[in-house]
């Protein structure tokens, strides 16, 4: 009898934690740094697998000199832990710690850079300080010190998948890129 009651009480915990569960193959934070990885690799296809049905998806970099300064601010970022810190049946909350340069200081530097060739009146054309800010950006990412940085998300349970809502892609991209480009949604 002493058995029965723990293997009813065993199935019964069982139970309830499976229906407590998304029911997802994945985890709210493989969610989160699945995301954050297709970011990295500037993946907008792949990105697309980690977004909430009801969002539209970011149009990544649309112009080539911000595609560019992602390119190499990426190679410097790298995800070091996505974490769990709540999680119930509907939704989780995930806190993503990322390691990189701070990517707004060293655009604001090479804007620096950028006005002082044009205020200097070099006779350059666009492109041209163009390039010098990228170059000028893309070599301070070679000496800028790296630092730890985190944003909590929350994450959502969607036809039996966890997945992010546009306020969670936003963050990420965010903390990724600082803002080096406008976000920018695809209808």
């Amino acid at each position: 009898m002493k058995v029965k009651k723990i293997i009813l009480t065993l199935a019964l915990v069982l139970g309830v934690v499976v229906m407590a569960a998304c029911g997802a193959t994945s985890s709210p934070e493989k969610t989160v740094e699945g995301y954050a990885g297709a970011l990295l690799e500037l993946d907008a296809e792949k990105a697309t697998q980690y977004q909430a049905a009801d969002t539209e998806a970011l149009a990544l970099f649309s112009q080539d000199i911000t595609k560019e300064l992602a390119t190499a601010a990426a190679e410097y970022t790298t995800v070091e832990s996505a974490t769990v810190d709540s999680e119930d049946e509907a939704k989780a909350t995930v806190t993503l710690k990322v390691q990189g340069p701070d990517v707004a200081t060293l655009q604001e530097q090479a804007m620096d850079k950028l006005l002082e060739l044009y205020l200097s009146d070099s006779g350059k054309s666009q492109d041209e300080l163009n390039e010098a800010m990228t170059k000028s950006f893309i070599s301070s990412l070679t000496d800028a010190e790296l630092a730890s940085r985190e944003v909590t998300v929350e994450v959502v349970c969607q036809e039996d998948d966890w997945l992010l809502p546009q306020e969670a892609q936003t963050a990420i991209y965010e903390l990724l890129f600082a803002n080096l480009g406008p976000v920018e949604l695809v209808n």
